[in-house]
């Protein structure tokens, strides 16, 4: 009955996440401009003139998939613009992460500054539909003039200096045309031509693709994009919708009660298993856990509560998310790293390959290397590196963007399997000092310490088990996800 219970309240927080990602306010899918995909590339010659001229027929390609035809149901007619842009200053925040990363990870400052940087973007007024109907305040910029329009995301107090001009922000684009988020427009004529110095390195050129979310999310159009404008001449941003605040807290709490009735559901699975199991090896750590309550609860709950402070405080600071984001995006591309061996496996589509090469990495360099072996060395010593990894977790995993906040909701899962995993190693581990300092067991300090060790190599056969759950778990979904 209790299981049953724990699973209830499980449930419940997973429809939470689901309902809160599902009510909050969307963008018009219609409007344009609203999702696609942008490509800062090869500067633009004088006359704004693109050096890889754009070929329609090639982007409605990537997007439609190469044996589409036109005619085919579902087939989607690009909307595209190539012109030319210029990279603005980010704020003091962004400005000061990208020149400490320039010190010493070049590659990932320069991947990060598309992202972090607003652009100027010389911008065809009368053929783009953006008129006074897509603004959310102000008014078109006038003809011939110093006069923009911000992007959604793009601030600006006052007025932007660019040499020896002053350009005045007069409108702000409503938040459907998110392909325009970090941007600023200035119309495209003969006065703004000036803007785009061909010898100015922060001049380049940019090409906006309006794609559907839908397809924007396929990992085979994404390759597609980056063998057809591979790195480092170009750089790829694709939109995705920042969720606001209130429905950022609701998703939170709803991943907190599917949390705590996961693992409230999983100690009742260890309490079964610890009348049941007559192998001494996995039967001992089952009836500890049985035993110790207490410690069984605190010590998920500091675990998952770090986690959940991690996200909290990650959300006002989305530029140190972009940089975490970005480096384990880079060592993912990088050969030879134990990051780019598991997305092969799982860019490969084999499950049984990607639940292997994940266990592999989870248990002897996740949990033996970085928590029970510490705790060996000083005791209960894993448990810092475990909080590090919890609140690394909220960090990298705040859902904080629809596209994230969407694949946590079966990720989710995966969370609770191979925290708990963790978390087991954690609590074995806190056991040591526990055991070894209680003298009421009538051991000498080294036999308390024996049994220890002892009672961890044991409770590493469970942690085992967890682990290849989760695996084959991840890699189901992961996979699901991607292809």
């Amino acid at each position: 009955m209790r299981m049953i219970s724990w699973l209830g309240v499980a449930a419940l927080g997973l429809s939470g996440m689901s309902w809160a990602f599902s009510a909050r306010a969307r963008l018009d899918p219609s409007a344009p401009w609203a999702s696609g995909m942008v490509l800062i590339g090869p500067r633009a010659d004088e006359q704004g003139k693109s050096e890889a001229p754009l070929n329609r027929g090639r982007l409605e390609m990537l997007v439609n998939g190469y044996k589409s035809i036109p005619g085919r149901e579902g087939y989607i007619t690009v909307s595209s613009i190539a012109t030319p842009s210029r990279m603005l200053p980010a704020g003091e925040r962004g400005e000061a992460i990208l020149k400490g990363l320039a010190l010493t990870q070049a590659k990932l400052a320069a991947s990060l500054e598309v992202k972090l940087r607003p652009r100027l973007i010389s911008w065809p007024m009368n053929q783009s539909s953006i008129d006074p109907s897509r603004l959310k305040s102000g008014r078109l910029p006038a003809p011939e003039s110093d006069e923009i329009l911000a992007g959604p995301d793009a601030h600006a107090e006052g007025p932007i200096a660019i040499d020896d001009r002053s350009l005045t922000v007069v409108g702000v684009l409503k938040p459907d045309l998110a392909l325009l988020a970090n941007t600023y427009l200035v119309p495209r004529n003969e006065h703004s031509r000036a803007l785009f110095p061909p010898d100015n390195p922060d001049v380049g050129q940019v090409i906006l693709v309006a794609i559907p979310s839908d397809r924007l999310r396929a990992r085979s159009l994404i390759e597609r994009f980056k063998k057809d404008f591979p790195s480092p001449d170009w750089r790829r941003i694709s939109t995705d919708e920042r969720i606001p605040g209130t429905t950022y807290g609701l998703y939170l709490l709803g991943m907190a009660v599917f949390l705590l009735g996961g693992t409230g559901a999983l100690r009742e699975v260890y309490r079964w298993a610890a009348r049941k199991v007559g192998w001494r090896a996995l039967a001992d750590p089952l009836l500890e856990i049985d035993r110790r309550p207490r410690l069984f609860w605190t010590v998920h709950l500091v675990y998952f509560g770090l986690m959940f402070l991690g996200s909290i405080a990650i959300r006002g600071l989305p530029e140190v998310q972009a940089v975490m984001l970005g480096a384990i995006e880079g060592a993912f591309e990088q050969k030879g790293n134990l990051l780019a061996m598991a997305g092969e496996a799982y860019a490969s589509g084999s499950v049984p390959r990607a639940a292997g090469v994940t266990f592999v990495v989870n248990f002897f360099l996740g949990s033996l290397a970085m928590l029970t072996l510490p705790s060996l060395v000083f005791p209960g010593g894993g448990a810092f590196a475990g909080a590090l990894r919890a609140s690394l977790w909220g960090v990298l995993l705040a859902p904080s963007h629809a596209t994230m906040a969407q694949g946590m909701i079966p990720h989710s899962g995966t969370l609770l399997l191979e925290g708990e995993a963790y978390i087991l190693a954690i609590f074995f581990g806190l056991l040591i000092p526990i055991r070894v300092f209680r003298k009421s067991q009538g051991l000498g300090l080294v036999d308390r310490y024996r049994g220890a060790v002892a009672l961890n190599f044991k409770a590493n056969i469970l942690v085992a088990l967890v682990l290849g759950v989760a695996a084959w778990y991840e890699a189901i979904e992961v996979i699901a996800q991607i292809h």
